[in-house]
């Protein structure tokens, strides 16, 4: 998780999510992209997506492609705030949205 002050399309584009014929799509290894879903909670909006990313065993060897969920939320209350990076494993979601749902600005 990273809190910056950098302009929301910025850090969009900086973390993989590009609009693309009229939609936010989420960009992966390999030319991969996949629809990016728009997400409000109280305090915070954005988008989250799912890349494609090469995975590694324990040794260090790759394994093939894994999917990786990354959020990219800016404060909804004001068009110049904080901006919040999430970023974690497809299999941990739940937590995620359980992170998403705790977050609140100070003002």
């Amino acid at each position: 998780m990273a809190l910056g002050y950098d302009e929301f399309l910025k850090v969009a584009s900086e973390n993989g999510f590009d609009y693309f014929n009229n939609s936010w799509v989420s960009l992966g290894r390999q030319s991969t992209f996949d629809k990016a879903t728009f997400i409000r909670f109280t305090h915070w909006e954005g988008l989250k997506g799912t890349m494609a990313i090469g995975c590694h065993n324990e040794t260090g060897g790759y394994v093939g492609m894994c999917p990786y969920e990354t959020a990219v939320l800016r404060e909804s209350d004001t068009p110049d705030g904080a901006v919040l990076i999430i970023k974690g494993r497809a299999e941990e979601s739940r937590y995620l949205e359980e992170i998403y749902k705790t977050l609140a600005p100070e003002y």
